[in-house]
């Protein structure tokens, strides 16, 4: 498992948010959804973080403000 896909796990079981985490591998449907950089996260077709792993406690602030 990646450390990025650690990472959100771990904050979505903090958090109590029952979500899918999906891989996207393709390049084309990582641009067309605005994100250069990755890794990235991207919450219901919204990029919400590119280029970097965030924080178990930043993807819970994010998570939180999504639910």
């Amino acid at each position: 498992m990646l450390p990025v896909y650690q990472e959100f796990n771990q904050a979505l079981k903090e958090t109590g948010i029952a979500a899918e985490v999906v891989h996207v591998s393709d390049i084309a449907a990582i641009m067309n959804q605005g994100i250069i950089f990755t890794p990235a996260l991207a919450v219901d077709s919204e990029a919400k973080v590119s280029g970097r792993v965030p924080s178990v406690k930043e993807l819970s602030e994010i998570f939180a403000k999504e639910v």
